[in-house]
């Protein structure tokens, strides 16, 4: 029978594994989450801490996602209007 301990150290390891993965594979679509780290887990269930993140940074993971290529992700001038106002 697992202690409560146990289960949280086992919860840990996940938590721990999820993040190793989730940053292996953002790493290969050159994308870099600095804030991505494990939080206390919620209901026994393993929670990971994405952060904030530049437009620059959405629009890689829109791309990664979507299969998308190019640097807009398909928001064009709308965009780009973004990006100069926060300049």
């Amino acid at each position: 029978m697992s202690t409560a301990k146990e289960f949280e150290v086992s919860t840990a390891r996940v938590t721990d594994e999820l993040v190793t993965r989730l940053r292996s594979a953002l790493e290969r679509h050159a994308i870099t989450l600095p804030s991505l780290r494990a939080d206390h887990p919620v209901a026994g269930l393993p929670l990971i801490e994405l952060g904030r993140c530049n437009q620059q940074t959405v629009e890689k993971l829109i791309a990664a996602l979507t299969g998308q290529a190019g640097p807009d992700c398909g928001l064009g001038a709308e965009a780009d209007q973004l990006g100069q106002a926060s300049a």
